[in-house]
This record gives C-alpha cells, structure tokens and sequence, in this order.
C-alpha cells in the first residue's frame, strides 16, 4: 500500500477575542431608553416606564383598567402613544392628590 506524502499544510486562524462579534446575543438585553420627542413606545417600555412592572401587569391594565391608554398594532408587535401615557399619568396624580 502506497501512502501519500503529500499533506496539506495546517492553516491557523486566530479567534477574534470573546464577545468582539456583533452577533446575535441570548438572555437579557439592555434596556433601550426612550428618545426625547419620541411619538411611540413599545410595550417592554411601557413596563419600564411604571418601575419594571411585568406583561401581565400591562395585559390586566389594557384589559381592565378603562383609563388606561390601549395600544395601536403594527404587524403583532404593540405601540403605544406617549402623549396619552402622559394624559394618563396626570390623571394618575390628579386622584392621588384628591384622595389625600
């Protein structure tokens, strides 16, 4: 049996150092804060807005609470205005202060 003497030369590439890429990251994500003038948040800032509060708090509120601005669809994502976000956090302060 004839063996081949010709080996082709190993090539080394050198790994960029861990997390340099700008790939596609698992887990938890920054918080993407709201630019100023901004007309629309998402849902996530919503929840942001009000201390961090969870999806289920904001579903029960969409659900339940008749003040509490709806959301506008685009595709299935929710967006929500912030001028009535606004409206409703005045309205908020409003009966704080009646209840006193």
């Amino acid at each position: 049996m004839k063996t081949s003497s010709k080996r082709k030369p190993s090539i080394t590439k050198t790994l960029p150092p861990k997390g340099s890429g700008g790939g596609y990251q698992l887990g938890p994500h920054r918080d993407k804060p709201v630019p100023v003038g901004a007309k629309w948040i998402s849902a996530k800032q919503v929840c942001d807005r009000y201390g961090g509060k969870s999806h289920m708090w904001l579903y029960r509120n969409v659900k339940y609470n008749p003040a509490f601005p709806k959301p506008k669809y685009q595709g299935r994502m929710q967006i929500y205005s912030v001028v009535e976000f606004d409206e409703y956090d005045k309205l908020l302060i409003s009966k704080a202060g009646d209840g006193s």
